[in-house]
């Protein structure tokens, strides 16, 4: 407890606390306990500002990063058959392995079965390596030059303007960047706030601390608040407010 000055008529030695004021009946405790909460929503928004101020900072950096990694990207190399042999992602590669251990073990097989005296193995292996050789050998090789020639049409496409692929993709980092600080501005996170339907009762969660104890700032609220403070009121164009944080937007 202090003894102040009466803000609405003058008299001195007025307690901060007391309910109103014995000259004019001006009501001190509760024009302090606003002032003290306008004060603490003040220092809210400049840590808010702060932050923002960071996270504006870090994208900044983040985006000067990635367009710096696109300015720097490798000329991509020209795609060899080989590579679709054995380095493929369409499929080539286990194929490529198994046929080749299959060519290689049936006619080891057929040998040892020979040598073990047992005609039928023998036979059988040589057939089936007869089958890989003349029926599996081109339907593998034809794989892999389908993926060899995919590989191809893919590094034409990305080679014939292999600048303007950089500026377009520079370009599209600029547009998602340049939303990100949007939502900064309007959220107080890159990302607009969403409601999360795996909780309870869909719930909306605050930007800043996460906290589900929101409201939604109704036009009544709103225009009080206009109403007495101005247009210096911080609930103008918002629509929710954290009951934890004092957050709004």
């Amino acid at each position: 407890m202090a003894l102040i000055k009466c803000p609405e008529c003058g008299k001195e030695n007025v307690s901060d606390s007391a309910i109103s004021c014995p000259e004019c009946g001006f009501a001190i405790k509760t024009y302090y306990e606003r002032k003290a909460v306008q004060e603490q929503q003040k220092q809210q928004e400049i840590q808010l500002e702060e932050k923002a101020k960071e996270e504006y900072e870090k994208l900044k950096d983040e985006l000067n990063r990635k367009i710096c990694a696109v300015d720097n990207m490798p000329y991509p190399e020209k795609p060899t058959f080989k590579e679709s042999v054995f380095n493929s992602k369409g499929g080539g590669s286990w194929l490529s392995y198994t046929s080749i251990i299959a060519l290689i073990a049936t006619p080891f097989l057929a040998y040892v079965s020979f040598q073990g005296k047992s005609t039928v193995l023998t036979t059988l292996f040589l057939i089936v390596f007869a089958l890989l050789l003349v029926i599996w050998t081109p339907f593998w090789l034809m794989i892999c030059y389908s993926d060899y020639k995919s590989a191809m049409v893919r590094f034409k496409d990305a080679t014939k303007d292999w600048e303007g692929e950089k500026i377009k993709k520079k370009e599209q980092l600029n547009t998602e960047y340049e939303q990100y600080a949007l939502n900064m501005a309007k959220y107080g996170t890159r990302n607009a706030p969403t409601i999360n339907m795996l909780m309870p009762n869909n719930k909306l969660k605050c930007p800043i601390c996460g906290s589900t104890n929101v409201s939604r700032i109704s036009t009544l609220n709103r225009g009080v608040s206009v109403a007495t403070v101005g247009l210096a009121s911080s609930k103008i164009g918002k629509q929710y407010e954290c009951k934890k944080c004092k957050h709004k937007w």
